[in-house]
């Protein structure tokens, strides 16, 4: 029963870890302008982990989020499948923040900016796991560029072969997340498409449309999360692991207990059974005659018959 034991206690660990990883994602939230109308992104650079999520949350007056490339500021994605945030208007009296959310793949550099007006040249851009000088250096490009270039429209021919992207209005409510922290969550990205995936954070407005092909990240639509709730595990999230965890605990008992039952019927089933009423069947001198002479013994002397056939004498001790 012990290689059953050792396989219940591998699916425990198994289960932890996975659930631990499910749990231990970071989520980096990055503001998309402020309520003062400054052109920039906060934190416009940062360090991301394979499986964290970066979420864009949207302050007025309109703003979008594109990925690019390095060498082609303030111009979408054409080496690859990039992200697109859709514009997200949002008032100075708005009581909700629309945001976006990626789910980091590979820790590549990514490079992204404001497609509105000429907020790229503005420096409105920003980037993910690229580093100070690399990000000064994709600035100082954008600063230059000639346009500003949102997917979907026809003014390269690259652009014009992406999707148009989606643009509407999203009622979401104000995120409880600070703008320059980073907490953890268990937020579920939709796949690089915009299609929402099975456990997916409900999406209240527009979707994502990809640009070219990139396996940096992956996307979802707009989203909100309640002022009122932080992120954190979901209760359906903890309510599995409970349930779970003491599944495997008690299948772990009930093979322990089978194991213990077994190995004590085993020891009972090897236990010698036999009674040994004579000399001739014991191993050595019985200990009642140690000692004695055969003179001291008073011995009768028995003949015994059996079919006729005369038997061994059989000596006795006096009772």
């Amino acid at each position: 029963m012990r290689p059953f034991i050792a396989i219940a206690i591998f699916q425990f660990l198994l289960f932890r870890n996975h659930v631990q990883a499910a749990t231990a994602a970071t989520v980096h939230v990055v503001a998309v302008g402020n309520d003062t109308g400054i052109l920039t992104f906060t934190p416009n650079n940062m360090v991301a982990a394979v499986g964290d999520f970066v979420q864009f949350q949207f302050h007025p007056v309109n703003h979008s989020v594109v990925q690019s490339n390095f060498d082609s500021p303030c111009q979408p994605m054409t080496t690859g499948l990039g992200f697109f945030s859709g514009f997200m208007p949002v008032t100075a009296q708005s009581s909700t923040t629309p945001t976006y959310t990626i789910s980091i793949n590979n820790t590549d550099a990514i490079y992204y900016y404001c497609s509105q007006g000429k907020h790229c040249q503005a420096g409105m851009v920003g980037s993910i796991n690229a580093g100070t000088s690399l990000l000064a250096q994709f600035a100082a490009g954008a600063k230059g560029a000639a346009s500003n270039i949102t997917p979907g429209s026809t003014t390269s021919a690259a652009i014009a072969q992406s999707e148009t992207a989606t643009s509407q209005t999203t009622t979401s409510q104000v995120s409880s997340i600070a703008s320059s922290e980073s907490t953890t969550a268990t937020p579920q990205p939709t796949n690089a498409g915009g299609t929402p995936s099975l456990g997916s954070i409900p999406s209240s407005g527009s979707t994502s449309t990809p640009v070219g092909s990139s396996a940096s990240a992956s996307s979802t639509g707009s989203e909100s999360t309640p002022k009122s709730q932080s992120s954190g595990a979901s209760p359906g999230l903890i309510a599995g692991v409970v349930l779970g965890t003491a599944a495997i605990i008690l299948v772990a008992v009930g093979l322990w207990i089978l194991w213990k039952r077994t190995n004590i019927l085993s020891k009972r089933g090897n236990r010698p059974r036999t009674s040994f009423f004579g000399k001739s069947e014991l191993d050595g001198e019985p200990a009642s005659l140690k000692g004695l002479k055969v003179s001291e013994l008073e011995v009768v002397e028995r003949p015994l018959e059996l079919n006729g056939r005369r038997q061994e004498p059989i000596y006795e001790l006096p009772i």
